[in-house]
């Protein structure tokens, strides 16, 4: 990241501008269209949007279009659904009790775990990741392991 470059919304932010027929269901969730199989004339609401305690964005299809595949619609990269790790220190999203709590643990692995499986996803699709996709997967990895030792 250049750093001169201004950082002007949160990550779900960003995502959710790109969504329409969004509806927020309450705590850093909201449910809207799925950008790759819903029209604009679907009523549903299939997709599944959350914002964990880091600032990082979680997104599931009920109808089972995979992650990469949404993201790719919306012109976004799984980079672009977390907070540059230089800021979440600094951020709301510090939870400040001892310990880290089973919804952090949960929402942390369920994260992780979704950062592997799209860079799984583009690597099968004969993509190279780049630089900053490798270093967020070596990043993924790591915090699975420290979150396993806890």
């Amino acid at each position: 990241m250049n750093t001169k470059e201004i950082i002007t919304a949160s990550p779900v932010d960003n995502l959710l501008s790109r969504l329409d027929n969004k509806k927020h269901s309450g705590n850093g969730r909201w449910r809207t269209r799925c950008p790759v199989h819903q029209t604009e004339s679907s009523k549903g609401r299939t997709l599944s949007v959350k914002e964990t305690e880091t600032g990082s964005v979680l997104i599931h299809c009920h109808a089972g279009c995979p992650a990469d595949a949404v993201l790719m619609q919306l012109g976004l990269s799984f980079s672009d659904i977390m907070p540059p790790e230089k800021y979440t220190s600094y951020s709301k999203y510090v939870s400040k009790p001892a310990g880290r709590s089973r919804v952090y643990i949960r929402d942390e692995t369920s994260l992780n775990i979704y950062i592997l499986e799209i860079a799984v996803g583009l690597m099968q699709k004969g993509t190279q990741l780049t630089e900053e996709e490798l270093d967020y997967c070596s990043t993924a990895i790591q915090m699975l392991q420290e979150l396993h030792h806890e």
